[in-house]
């Protein structure tokens, strides 16, 4: 199952949808943590101008699709492509990064 996200272009000011892939560790060492390892999978390349267009591209993507909205977001210098890899909980703990400011 993918996970959603949202990126922000602080560069840019746009959003960027991100959807994260399980990513198990070499060995599969995270098999008896209660969080998973998944990494970033693409993004919306041009992002949206404004929050509520992008988290609606989210929500209606893992609806159509069976995946989960995770809430999270992540900020991004807009530099290069950004790469994620992040550990998610069950779907009922919400995962930010705890480090990215709330727009």
């Amino acid at each position: 199952m993918l996970i959603g996200a949202m990126l922000h272009n602080e560069k840019l000011g746009r959003y960027h949808p991100v959807f994260f892939r399980p990513a198990p560790m070499p060995g599969n060492k995270d098999a008896d943590l209660p969080a998973q390892r998944y990494r970033s999978h693409g993004h919306h390349t041009d992002g949206f101008e404004t929050l509520e267009e992008a988290t609606k591209y989210v929500e209606e993507a893992c609806a159509k699709n069976g995946w989960r909205n995770s809430g999270a977001m992540y900020g991004w210098d807009g530099e290069g492509i950004p790469a994620i890899t992040e550990f998610f909980g069950p779907a009922s703990e919400r995962q930010d990064d705890p480090g990215t400011p709330k727009p």
